[in-house]
């Protein structure tokens, strides 16, 4: 599972996508929007809903069939 913010300096969402489909099993990708590499977790933007998201997917990766 990928985790990535759309302003993050070392990759784009494109690059991230380009990566997942080198990957022979499932993946997921949870973009957050307007956040670094930090995903919001440094100075006044904290993202508190971010961990239950993340496990929100995380989960339902592998539920699917």
């Amino acid at each position: 599972m990928f985790v990535h913010g759309t302003r993050d300096p070392f990759g784009s969402i494109d690059e991230i996508e380009a990566a997942r489909k080198l990957i022979p099993s499932k993946t997921d990708l949870l973009i957050v929007e307007g956040e670094g590499h930090d995903l919001g977790f440094k100075g006044k933007s904290k993202r508190e809903e971010l961990p239950a998201k993340i496990l929100e997917v995380f989960r339902a990766l592998f539920v699917r069939e």
